[in-house]
């Protein structure tokens, strides 16, 4: 315990120089990110839209690598991310898009009631009560009566 409260110490301090480590340094903080690079618009979904093959479908040999190693069968699912990019495509421009108060035929406003439901500052006893809600249907009443 002392070992990964030493570490978490460590990971703390580095806070804003996070750029300043070498790559190596930084890998042993976040080994999970090998490498970031910009993809066409196609290419981004499709690697999300394969993530949801039924036999998996790798994005490059460094994650098959690494499936392999640590024995993952398969990848998460990223339809949610595909959604987004698609959604993303559709402006012409980022003026477009900056200037677009329109999601999925909603308001931005409404929409974001429908997305996020747990709030900073929510107590325990609420967060369970909108978990069930959710369960059961019922937020999405609350949503529309407006109460939520």
């Amino acid at each position: 315990m002392e070992k990964k409260e030493e570490f978490l110490q460590k990971f703390h301090n580095v806070g804003e120089n996070w750029n300043k480590l070498t790559k190596k340094e930084r890998e042993t903080f976040a080994p999970e990110v090998h490498q970031i690079d910009w993809l066409k618009m196609k290419d981004a979904v499709a690697h999300s839209f394969t993530s949801m093959n039924s036999t998996t479908t790798f994005v490059n040999d460094y994650q098959q690598n690494e499936f392999s190693r640590l024995k993952i069968e398969y990848r998460d699912p990223l339809f949610i991310t595909m959604k987004v990019l698609t959604a993303l495509d559709s402006f012409k421009s980022f003026a477009d898009f900056k200037d677009s108060n329109v999601v999925d035929g909603n308001n931005i406003e409404e929409a974001l009631k429908n997305v996020q439901w747990l709030w900073e500052g929510m107590g325990e006893d609420e967060v369970e009560r909108i978990c069930r809600e959710r369960a059961d249907g019922r937020l999405q009443e609350r949503i529309r009566d407006g109460i939520v």
